[in-house]
């Protein structure tokens, strides 16, 4: 029995012996291109949905962060990125005919963080990551035009009301990491699969939901394309 253990204990240590820590760090920023999926209704009582319209529902966001990469294994890397999220869209109440119904310009902006996982291609610069992700809520608002009317009214409200505060998500990401000019970049595209809704699902019948923020499958699934700045330790 303890010969089993000690073998045990030294396979268990040849797995591990290749594992250094690092402190290389660096820096993410990039461009997202948000899409809504559900529907809602805004503070104004209109409901808008997903689907129809090339713009319906779409968005350009930002995104940034830290990334530290913290213990490597073989052509592995594990490490913690937090950062900041803008998701942003635009969603019309008739999408077939934008002009003919209200428009409503959404904004919401995260703390981000997450752990992640990076595994880069033997000998060469592409890598793949995966990260599973906890936002935080800090502020959120919206610009709502209402029409049709000669002149288009406009108001905006500072919240669009009960939106969790929490998000979760995963994000899957492909790389390739060369030299440039002294320092080690990388070209990124990502991925962004929610978890949960943006706002818990309430019926949206509008006969006996007026005034109540209500919402059906409400969630955001982003595309980000980004540049990465590894800093050697």
């Amino acid at each position: 029995m303890k010969q089993a253990l000690l073998l045990v204990f030294v396979f268990f240590l040849s797995l591990i012996q290749p594992c250094a820590l690092f402190s290389q760090w660096g820096i993410e920023a990039g461009a997202s291109y948000n899409i809504m999926n559900g529907s809602f209704r805004a503070p104004c009582g209109c409901i808008f949905q997903s689907g129809n319209g090339i713009w319906n529902g779409k968005g350009i966001g930002f995104t940034g962060g830290i990334f530290y990469d913290i213990l490597s294994a073989s052509d592995f890397t594990f490490g913690v990125e937090p950062g900041f999220d803008l998701q942003a869209f635009t969603a019309y109440e008739v999408p077939s005919d934008p002009l003919s119904g209200d428009q409503i310009n959404v904004q919401m902006r995260y703390i981000t963080f997450g752990p992640y996982v990076r595994y880069k291609i033997h000998d060469s610069g592409l890598f793949f990551q995966v990260a599973p992700e906890a936002d935080y809520l800090i502020s959120n608002s919206y610009q709502h035009i209402s029409r049709p009317t000669p002149d288009p009214a406009e108001d905006v409200d500072s919240s669009m009301g009960d939106l969790r505060a929490m998000r979760y998500a995963v994000r899957g990401s492909v790389g390739y990491k060369f030299a440039l000019f002294g320092l080690d970049v990388a070209p990124m595209l990502t991925v962004d699969l929610p978890l949960n809704n943006i706002r818990p699902d309430v019926p949206l019948d509008p006969s006996t939901d007026i005034g109540i923020h209500g919402a059906s499958s409400w969630h955001i699934t982003s595309i980000y394309l980004s540049l990465a700045a590894f800093f050697k330790p």
